[in-house]
């Protein structure tokens, strides 16, 4: 039994070395890089990359019907997800918070999968607003300096990607054992 826990979690432990190995999403001057992020799983078929993700947006999701806009079997899904309080500046007289509305992509094939961001929009009192994932120099100044109002943005936008995916590889990953 002993045996089988410490196989497990070395296990556990070289499959998240490979995962936080992949690059990450960054989003600057340039916009968001790169386009999309492939994942090796090489332990799995891409029917269990699939039927995973599907389990991941149920248990991540709180309308996980409503999430999945497309899907399918066992090659993509597609959801489109939504974050609370995804940006928030402070200004005279408190917090203004803005939601995140966005649209991503998973592919799979034999031992990988792709993580592709399709749009994203900022939602708030003041209206909606499409996020260009191609082009950030509306954040930025002429000098290449964030500009005052938009200091936070650029991290936000890689935040939210880059815990999704964090999130999608640690339940893809999740290799505990099931007889409790």
């Amino acid at each position: 039994m002993k045996n089988k826990l410490i196989l497990s979690f070395l296990i556990t432990i070289f499959f998240n070395i490979n995962i936080f190995s992949q690059e990450e999403f960054i989003y600057n001057i340039e916009g968001l890089k790169p386009e999309f992020i492939v994942v090796q799983a090489t332990e799995y078929e891409q029917n269990d990359l699939y039927i995973k993700t599907i389990n991941w947006v149920k248990k991540t999701f709180t309308n996980p019907n409503e999430v999945i806009k497309a899907t399918i079997e066992n090659e993509m899904i597609r959801i489109e997800g939504a974050k609370k309080d995804w940006l928030c500046v402070n200004s005279i007289g408190g917090s203004i918070c803005t939601n995140a509305l966005y649209v991503v992509e998973i592919s799979f094939k034999k031992g990988k999968y792709k993580f592709e961001i399709i749009s994203l929009k900022g939602i708030s009192n003041n209206g909606n607003f499409e996020i260009d994932l191609n082009n950030g120099s509306i954040y930025y100044d002429k000098k290449g300096n964030l500009k005052s109002f938009s200091k936070e943005t650029p991290n936000a936008i890689s935040k939210l990607f880059n815990d999704l995916i964090l999130d999608l590889n640690k339940n893809i990953s999740n290799n505990e054992n099931k007889d409790w």
